[in-house]
């Protein structure tokens, strides 16, 4: 630093001046000027000094003052920081130098840029915070003459003051300038700049235990300034130098309006927030505040621009009534506030919009994806979020995924179903959990049984479903296939050759021992496309190309058959694998979520071996049912858990689910003190985002007295709740 000083003056005056408009306390201004005090002049004293004559050298201060004098923003800023030091001779130094530059303050408050105004708000926190300072005789012999505005008068007079008597001195002085300047008497009232610059100081300087009453103040100046437009003072406040760093200054600005405007039901203008601002950083910082206080939550709802309406929750399962309500309720449901987050991406304030926004995912990761995905926005950082965010929901990371998803589809169903066919194209692991939601979401028919012509563009993604929900028995894929040919015809040609091509080759490479084969397609699945491929009309060049593909299918079909049909007919391993499952299940090695995790893999396998293991693992809670009263505790939750979660996440085949249903049925009619029933209630608790999708189960288990008598589990609760509103 010292180096810097004696190369350059002006680079070190521009460096000091760049820190102290953007610091956030006087400390750092005293380590810097701290820094310097022992740096020899070599020039003439800056006139202010002049008239200390050679003494003003014995004076550290004054060395620092000699690189600053040309500016006089830049000096008044250091001398108020020292001035407030806990070093007696440092604060002396300060205050036998502050007057000459306070007297000059009406002169210089011309015109300021953005950066003046910051730097002038820091001097004036520095002095006001010291109320010693105003007990100087010097100090108050220069400010009686100085022509401070109404928010440095109001903040030096303290949070004590009448806010009248200073508004009443204020208006006076305005009056005495004018007659000075032109003969006029008429006293000039507040302004809306005056009030939004008094606010916007007293919110950047204060703390959680300044007693600054905003009641106080908006009642003095609503009895000055009866008529005064408090919306517009609000939407001043970013060209007023707001500058918020604590919750206690965004909690002022809220309370200041509401105190003002008592009685008269308007609500808070939380749309400010969200407009463009002179100062990006400045309006980060007040997001960042703001969102961050749970007092101010309820002010703050966005009822223009709501990232989703009150609307939907007729047309919700109730399971979901009470977290959609909370929602409705939080901040974060505001397109305008993401949007705003957007913009501050690409400005100054680019890292506190991106901690603004992994703050908001990390509270309402469902309003902020969802945003995202409404706004379609084309920031490439943010739709690398969006896609990152929805993928996470796919894994179920994040809570509440059944609910976005119902959201994603009743706000946006088309950005929801490309997104998930690029996905799939993308990463075809993902293909699975996107089957999983969509049979959840109860459109997977609509895709695969009425497919429109526009759908031609992402038909690669509905046989790619198919296939996977012929494989759960949610479809035929040998009749679905070339009924879905003869309907698109050559739309349909063109995508099934791509789709065989790309089998074919991933067939080859688990062949190889290159890929596992997760997504590949069983012989029998091939050669229904071929079979249907080979009955339509096709120029010569697709069928050529048809023609080659069979022909590497053929010298590929020994090996994938005997990979597919490798153990199918051993029993006793089949019996062996649903075991070792369970027993992992049991000690804890797998949770229940794992589990179905595997059991999904297994479903869904090319190896018959494999779905046979699937089905062995479905049936044992059917085969053991009778034998639950002699099952320990806790195998018995555990097994309770597991059915429950094969019902909600929609792995049991339409053909498989009706038993156990029944079984659940049966286990709920049992004595309330059996272990059936233990069993019963705690599977019900695990799948009641479903409940409402099964009328007749719950009409069944409505029936059951022991249900309807139940007053305090969730499960019962919401059956009845259902039943009711039926």
């Amino acid at each position: 630093m010292r180096r810097y000083f004696s190369a350059d003056l002006d680079t070190v005056s521009a460096t000091i001046k760049g820190i102290l408009t953007s610091v956030d306390s006087s400390e750092l201004v005293v380590a810097l000027i701290l820094q310097a005090l022992d740096t020899p002049p070599d020039s003439p004293l800056p006139p202010p000094l002049s008239h200390l004559g050679a003494a003003a050298y014995s004076f550290p201060i004054a060395r620092i003052i000699h690189f600053t004098h040309h500016d006089y923003w830049v000096s008044l800023a250091a001398l108020s920081a020292l001035a407030t030091s806990d070093d007696p001779d440092l604060s002396a130094q300060a205050l036998s130098l502050l007057p000459s530059y306070l007297s000059r303050l009406p002169n210089e408050r011309t015109n300021l840029s953005p950066a003046q105004e910051r730097t002038f708000a820091f001097a004036v926190s520095n002095i006001v915070s010291n109320k010693a300072l105003f007990n100087t005789p010097a100090v108050i012999a220069k400010s009686q003459h100085t022509s401070m505005g109404f928010a440095e008068q109001l903040l030096r007079a303290g949070s004590r003051a009448s806010v009248s008597d200073v508004i009443s001195n204020y208006a006076q002085q305005q009056s005495t300038s004018r007659q000075a300047a032109s003969g006029e008497s008429s006293a000039n009232l507040l302004t809306i700049d005056d009030v939004a610059k008094a606010i916007a100081l007293i919110a950047s300087t204060i703390n959680a235990d300044d007693d600054w009453r905003s009641s106080d103040i908006a009642a003095g100046v609503n009895q000055c300034c009866p008529s005064l437009n408090w919306e517009d003072v609000i939407y001043r406040l970013p060209y007023s130098n707001l500058s918020v760093q604590q919750e206690a200054g965004a909690a002022f600005v809220v309370s200041i309006f509401l105190a003002a405007t008592a009685g008269q039901t308007r609500p808070f203008p939380y749309a400010f927030m969200y407009e463009v601002w002179p100062e990006p950083q400045a309006q980060a910082s007040f997001l960042r505040c703001a969102l961050g206080s749970a007092k101010l939550a309820p002010h703050l709802i966005d009822k223009h621009m709501p990232v989703v309406l009150p609307d939907p929750l007729e047309t919700l399962y109730h399971v979901y009534h009470s977290e959609f309500a909370r929602l409705i309720s939080s901040p974060w449901n505001s397109l305008s506030l993401v949007l705003a987050l957007s913009h501050l991406l690409d400005s100054k304030a680019a890292d506190d919009a991106r901690a603004l926004l992994e703050y908001g995912i990390s509270r309402e990761p469902l309003l902020v994806t969802l945003a995202l995905a409404r706004l379609k926005v084309q920031h490439p950082r943010l739709q690398a979020l969006l896609q990152h965010n929805v993928v996470r929901f796919l894994r179920r990371e994040f809570g509440s995924a059944a609910l976005f998803f119902e959201l994603f589809r009743l706000c946006e169903k088309k950005v929801m179903v490309s997104f998930f066919c690029n996905l799939q194209r993308k990463d075809p692991s993902f293909l699975r959990r996107i089957l999983g939601v969509l049979i959840d979401l109860g459109i997977i028919n609509e895709l695969l049984l009425m497919p429109k012509r526009e759908d031609v563009m992402m038909l690669d993604f509905i046989v790619e479903l198919a296939v996977f929900a012929a494989r759960r028995g949610y479809l035929a894929f040998d009749s679905w296939f070339p009924g879905l040919l003869a309907e698109l015809g050559s739309d349909m040609l063109h995508a099934s050759l791509e789709i065989l091509h790309a089998k074919l080759q991933l067939e080859a490479a688990r062949q190889r021992g290159e890929d596992g084969g997760t997504n590949a397609y069983s012989s029998a699945e091939l050669t229904t496309m071929f079979k249907a491929l080979g009955t339509i009309n096709m120029s010569p060049n697709n069928a050529a190309n048809l023609k080659a593909l069979y022909t590497q299918f053929l010298e590929l079909a020994t090996e994938l058959e005997l990979a597919e049909n490798e153990h199918s007919a051993d029993e006793g391993r089949i019996e062996k694998d649903a075991e070792s499952l369970f027993l992992s299940l049991y000690r804890g090695e797998l949770s229940v979520d794992k589990m179905v995790d595997t059991l999904e893999d297994l479903h869904d396998s090319l190896k018959v071996y494999m779905r046979k293991t699937y089905a062995h693992v479905i049936q044992y809670p059917l085969e053991e049912f009778a034998f639950f009263d002699n099952y320990p505790d806790k195998e018995l939750m555990i097994t309770g858990q597991l059915v429950g979660a094969l019902i909600q996440r929609h792995m049991l085949s339409p053909s498989s689910e009706p038993a156990i249903l029944d079984m659940l049925v049966r286990a709920l009619q049992s004595s309330t003190s059996s272990k059936s029933f233990r069993f019963g209630m705690t599977a019900l608790e695990a799948c009641q985002a479903r409940i409402e999708q099964l009328p007749v189960f719950c009409s069944a288990i409505y029936q059951i007295p022991a249900i309807r008598q139940n007053s305090s589990a969730p499960a019962a609760q919401l059956v009845k709740s259902i039943i009711a509103s039926a």
